[in-house]
């Protein structure tokens, strides 16, 4: 009987510490899984930062910021705007350097001397020279060569009317208007101007033209303004 009962009492200590081993195992794979979801929303978290009104927001942290704005800099476009956060995943920095490049080749182009390629005895059009850049001619980065190309091009329309009052020219009345035209590669990319403004004063037969305007591509944009005297075609005045 006392060996029966020794017996009984050690299956039931197998059967306990089966059963807890059967417990501890649960209890570690439930663990496991708590951890793994923690991780999830962790990384979830991080790319989406928050969610408002049910919409993720993407945001560049405050290191990425300090590089893109040393990155416009570096391409001439210190004054450039663009989306630090967004409801939709932000460009990569890649992609934000690249368009600072173009943005800056386009600054470079439209700021170039004016140079005149029509005139009447009435009217005068101006546009900005090409400047050169140095472009890959061939797969070889020895083949190098300077050509003369354009990002955009800066043009000006001016007319004027003057009419003679007792022998005597008379003050003109001047329209100058400006239009920036963008590389046909430009304008595939997508970049545009909006909010033109156009200005002009008379100095004796001198003009100074002043043209504002904001160049946008996707969500970045920076404001451009150019200005100078041009020597019109109309007579001196009194």
């Amino acid at each position: 009987m006392r060996c029966y009962r020794l017996q009984k009492r050690k299956s039931n200590n197998a059967n306990f510490n089966f059963l807890k081993i059967t417990i501890m195992k649960k209890v570690k794979v439930f663990i496991a899984m708590i951890a793994v979801a923690l991780g999830g929303l962790i990384i979830w978290s991080c790319t989406q930062d928050e969610m408002e009104n049910g919409q993720g927001t993407y945001r560049y942290s405050a290191e990425e910021i300090v590089t893109l704005r040393a990155m416009a800099e570096k391409y001439g476009v210190p004054e450039v705007v663009f989306e630090t956060e967004s409801g939709i995943p932000l460009p990569t920095l890649e992609e934000m350097e690249e368009t600072f490049k173009n943005f800056g080749l386009i600054k470079a182009s439209l700021t170039a001397q004016l140079e005149v390629i029509d005139s009447t005895s009435h009217s005068m059009v101006f546009k900005t020279k090409k400047i050169p850049f140095k472009r890959l001619s061939s797969i070889s980065e020895s083949m190098k060569t300077e050509r003369e190309i354009t990002y955009g091009t800066l043009i000006w329309n001016i007319s004027w009317q003057q009419s003679v009052y007792n022998g005597s020219y008379q003050c003109p009345v001047v329209s100058a208007t400006g239009t920036i035209e963008f590389s046909p590669e430009m304008q595939r990319l997508g970049y545009f101007t909006s909010n033109n403004r156009n200005f002009c004063s008379i100095r004796g037969t001198e003009l100074y033209i002043t043209f504002e305007c904001q160049i946008n591509y996707s969500r970045s944009h920076f404001n451009f303004a150019y200005s100078d005297w041009v020597h019109s075609g109309f007579r001196p005045y009194r």
